[in-house]
C-alpha cells in the first residue's frame, strides 16, 4: 500500500537537541521543534478528497472482522464483549 500522503510541516513537542540525528532532507517536510503539542499539517486539498483502499482484498476482511467485534459488544459475549463489561464496571 502507498501513502500518497505528504506532510507540510511537523510540530514536535520536545527540543532540536534530543534529535541531532534527524536529516531534514529525509523527513522532506518542515520540522518545527519546542512546541506546546506534536502536530502534523497536511495541504486541505488532500484531507478534502475521498479515501481510497488501501487493499481490495484486505478491506473486506477487516470489514467483516470489525463487524463480528461489534456485535460482540453489543451482544457482550466474546472478548470484546468481556473487555466492554470490563470498562463499565
Amino acid at each position: 500500500m502507498v501513502i500518497d500522503a505528504e506532510a507540510v510541516t511537523l510540530r514536535i513537542s520536545i527540543g532540536e537537541d534530543r534529535y541531532p540525528v534527524i536529516a531534514m532532507a529525509d523527513i522532506g517536510c518542515g520540522v518545527r521543534f519546542a512546541k506546546p503539542a506534536n502536530t502534523i499539517a497536511f495541504r486541505s486539498a488532500w484531507l478534502e478528497r475521498e479515501a481510497s483502499l488501501g487493499n481490495k482484498t484486505t478491506y473486506p476482511s477487516i470489514v467483516a472482522l470489525c463487524d463480528d467485534l461489534l456485535d460482540d459488544l453489543i451482544l457482550r459475549i466474546g472478548i470484546a464483549g468481556k473487555v466492554h463489561e470490563l470498562l463499565l464496571t
